[in-house]
This record gives structure tokens, C-alpha cells and sequence, in this order.
């Protein structure tokens, strides 16, 4: 049913957005180069579909070869913006402080320093990140475990984001990638 206010009233209010896709993967990019030409397929296919908009994070390698990529098609486009998003800033929440939180956390710190604050911080700007997006491009190996990028890859799919995984899962076990054990052999 269409908008009983006509088009106009939309996009003159914001209401007509733009395609944007962001990127999200793993810290470290287990065969580079063929993840750099699948990436550049999709990227490119992503710019073809009327994609303006291109939200990179800044903490992995996969970040980095996307980030390079995206820089190069900017140069020949003009109309595309890419926007780089940190980690935000830690800020504790004002609660009243118990004498077992504080001990709870100084064996946080003890045991796994500031990782887990680093996690949750990251998990956080990844949310953000794939609310903003249509798509989501990722580099996600589905054997490494419970990972910040698999976590993302998870939410961005309930939330019925277009999810494309450039993760070959037979070239990377090419380049040495952990093989499962019932696999060796």
C-alpha cells in the first residue's frame, strides 16, 4: 500500500534512505589475496545495487583490505561516502559499588585484563554498526568459536540483514586454517 503522502513527503523528511553496507571480520585474514578478490566481487556488486554508504570498523585486517578496497572505488566514484568506526570509549555505569562487585572486578582484570571490557565494547559497535546497514559483508570462519565477528554475523541475520560471508572455507584450509580434528585425515 502506498504512502498516502506521496514520495515527495518522504524524502523531503529523510524517510528515503540510502543503501549502506558495513564490514565486520576477523582480526586476522587467513589467505589474503583471494579474500581481497572475493571482497572486491562483493563490493563492487554491493555499488552496482545502488549502494552509497559504506561503514568500515577499524580493528581487524579484514577491516583494513576492505577499507583499501573501498578507497579505490571511491577514487573513480564520487558519490560514495565511507564512514571508519572505532571502538567507543569505556564508560562505567554510575551504580552503587558492593564489596563482591569490585572483587568480582579485580579478578576480571587479574585473570583476562582489559579483553573483556575490549569485547563487550567492540560487540557494541558492531550492533550499531549492522542497524545502520542493509547489507553486511563479513569475513567469519564458523569453525574458530564464539567470536565478536560470528556474534554480528548472528545478529545482523535476526535482524534480516543481507549477510554475505566471503570466508571460502576451502581456500583457507588451503593457507594452513585450523582444520577440525574429525578432518585431519
Amino acid at each position: 500500500m502506498p504512502f498516502p503522502f506521496g514520495a515527495a513527503f518522504l524524502f523531503n523528511f529523510g524517510y528515503c534512505m540510502e543503501k549502506v553496507t558495513a564490514f565486520i571480520g576477523h582480526r586476522f585474514v587467513l589467505g589474503c589475496a583471494a579474500v581481497q578478490i572475493r571482497a572486491k566481487e562483493e563490493i563492487e556488486k554491493t555499488i552496482l545495487d545502488g549502494c552509497k554508504k559504506i561503514i568500515v570498523g577499524t580493528n581487524g585486517q579484514f577491516e583494513n583490505i576492505v577499507l583499501s578496497i573501498c578507497r579505490e572505488f571511491q577514487k573513480t566514484r564520487n558519490d560514495i561516502e565511507i564512514e571508519v568506526v572505532e571502538i567507543p570509549e569505556y564508560k562505567p555505569k554510575k551504580r552503587k559499588q558492593k564489596d563482591y562487585d569490585s572483587t568480582l572486578e579485580q579478578l576480571d582484570k587479574l585473570f583476562f585484563g582489559d579483553r573483556v571490557d575490549i569485547k563487550r565494547r567492540l560487540c557494541d559497535r558492531n550492533r550499531k554498526m549492522i542497524r545502520r546497514c542493509d547489507t553486511l559483508i563479513c569475513y567469519v570462519n564458523k569453525n574458530e568459536g564464539r567470536t565478536a565477528a560470528m556474534t554480528a554475523m548472528n545478529y545482523a541475520k535476526r535482524n534480516g540483514k543481507k549477510v554475505i560471508n566471503v570466508f571460502d572455507e576451502k581456500s583457507e584450509l588451503a593457507c594452513g586454517a585450523p582444520i577440525k580434528e574429525n578432518e585431519k585425515f
